[in-house]
């Protein structure tokens, strides 16, 4: 077992929830006021770094206690990678992080 998988276990296993849902949300870059092109360094948010051992902006960690872990992470469009150099796209795309809570709300 790795490292963030014994993570996740001991932090699930600590919240004891039966129906509620967990997000953890890394965080997003903060452009400099007057250079829309250019951000302040990105920190990624503690617990989302401990869970999924990533520094990806706007990433989010979700926890259901029925279905587990899922990631979602934005997924970067051909313009956005032109600049950032293409990046293998890691768990579910963020754009379906609303459909996933309300799939929840209807159990």
């Amino acid at each position: 077992m790795d490292q963030i998988t014994r993570r996740r276990q001991a932090v699930a296993a600590g919240w004891e929830l039966r129906d509620e849902v967990i997000l953890i949300g890394a965080g997003s870059e903060i452009l400099i006021p007057g250079r829309a092109d250019q951000a302040y360094p990105f920190k990624v948010h503690s617990e989302y770094f401990y869970l999924t051992d990533r520094d990806t902006p706007e990433g989010v960690l979700a926890y259901d206690p029925v279905t587990g872990w899922t990631d979602f992470n934005k997924r970067l469009l051909p313009h956005e990678a032109m600049w950032v150099g293409e990046v293998e796209p890691v768990g579910e795309d963020l754009y379906g992080l609303a459909a996933w809570l309300e799939a929840r709300k209807h159990k």
